[in-house]
């Protein structure tokens, strides 16, 4: 088995590597309006795993699941597409080329993504859907007003909460990191709270999600963010004031 941590040293360093060495949540620099892009890397037997949940989510929240897959027309990966993932398997050689052949893949899997989603924002169905000049811009207020909902609307509406609140405090993490690499420690320390207030609403709205559907959802992505938070207020709180 790979060490997947070790995508860290290969890939670009703008690309942060969060998880274990068998699974890795990796963010990239790369924002949309759907937040910074991301991939999940899962090692198998025989072939590496590279993956997107975040960005079907969001399209079927919008409506747009059916134009996900011309995804495929600006990728020469070997993309699987369905309404709740986006994969590629990258088949192992068993050799030392292995780990530089996925982190290539994972690169070009997030900058597909980058380019599809800024080629689909033209796409007139979704002008036509949303019908204003920023029109990737979520509506998921919208959502929120509405007073009397079945309970699959009311799934619906955590989910794009969930959605919401994760984006944010991915975004707060990078701003964090960013500033800790900068050593402004104490604008940092800031922000650090804010990611603390966040990821203390994302553990209520995906556990009040999980009771209605029986399904968890952002797992492994929110407990590498915790970890990386309390890392992080760990190493600031030894920090001696200035």
């Amino acid at each position: 088995m790979a060490n997947l941590l070790l995508l860290k040293d290969l890939l670009p360093e703008e690309y942060k590597v969060l998880g274990t060495p068998s699974k890795v949540l990796i963010i990239s620099p790369f924002k949309t309006p759907f937040g910074y892009l991301e991939a999940i890397v899962e090692d198998s037997d025989n072939y590496f795993e590279i993956s997107n949940t975040d960005i079907p989510y969001q399209f079927e929240l919008l409506g747009f699941s059916n134009l996900l897959r011309k995804l495929k027309d600006f990728s020469s990966l070997p993309l699987e597409i369905d309404n709740e993932r986006i994969i590629v398997k990258i088949i192992k050689e068993n050799n030392l080329l292995d780990l530089i052949k996925l982190a290539k893949a994972v690169d070009s899997f997030i900058k597909d993504l980058y380019d599809f989603l800024q080629n689909i924002s033209r796409h007139p169905e979704i002008r036509n859907k949303l019908g204003a000049v920023e029109h990737l811009i979520f509506k998921f207020e919208e959502l929120k007003k509405q007073k009397q909902m079945e309970l699959k609307q009311k799934a619906k509406e955590l989910k794009a909460e969930i959605v919401d609140t994760y984006t944010d405090l991915k975004s707060i993490v990078h701003t964090i990191d960013v500033l800790i690499g900068k050593k402004k420690y104490q604008e940092a320390h800031k922000y650090l709270q804010e990611a603390l207030e966040k990821l203390s609403i994302l553990d209520r709205l995906r556990e009040e999600y999980r009771k209605i559907t029986g399904k968890s959802i952002y797992s492994f992505h929110t407990d590498l963010l915790r970890s990386y938070i309390f890392q992080v207020k760990e190493m600031l709180e030894q920090v001696p004031e200035s």
